[in-house]
């Protein structure tokens, strides 16, 4: 996964779960299968912060795929 935070303000950015806990059941939420906003609730931090260099990689219009 590439994530371009190009345009996006320096802060903290937390990716969320906003589906029910039990696996894989995409079920209707109990009791006791909401996620925990402390827990299973908060997925991946990003922390963004202005750049220090320029960046060296390759646009994704440029890539090429050999096989």
């Amino acid at each position: 996964m590439i994530v371009d935070f190009t345009n996006v303000p320096a802060g903290s950015y937390v990716l969320g779960n906003v589906g029910p806990d039990e696996p894989f059941g995409g079920g209707a939420r109990t009791s006791t299968s909401r996620r925990g906003p402390v827990t299973t609730g908060q997925v991946l931090q990003f922390k963004v912060v202005p750049a220090l260099a320029p960046d060296p990689t390759t646009p994704p219009a440029f890539l090429s795929c050999r096989r």
